[in-house]
């Protein structure tokens, strides 16, 4: 009997690169600058570090997921020893250039 071969489903016209991710302990992130031209995403087991984008301050919490577009400029710190994951991604095809900010995620109602 033949073993099976995986093939995997068709294109869906997105293709995600994913570039960079770890979960490490941090006890140092100190930027005043972090624009780069990919997708950051963020999670934080333990609170402590915050970003700062627009003269807005967000928290990294257990509890939310923290998403920015490409070329957005923020600056980020942190407080103590926090658990971060990050990953570093891009999309193509990029629909457009996507407007800075920050996107927050709210994992609470998901559990």
């Amino acid at each position: 009997m033949p073993a099976s071969v995986y093939t995997p489903p068709p294109p869906c016209g997105l293709t995600l690169n994913l570039l960079l991710y770890t979960c490490a302990t941090f006890t140092e992130w100190d930027f005043d600058d972090l624009s780069a031209p990919y997708w950051r995403l963020y999670w934080n087991a333990d609170p402590g570090a915050s970003i700062r984008h627009d003269g807005v301050d967000t928290e990294l919490l257990p509890h939310r997921l923290v998403l920015i577009p490409p070329n957005t400029a923020f600056a980020a710190t942190i407080k103590g020893s926090v658990r971060h994951f990050f990953a570093h991604f891009t999309l193509e095809p990029a629909w457009g250039v996507p407007q800075p900010g920050v996107h927050v995620v709210d994992l609470a109602p998901l559990h």
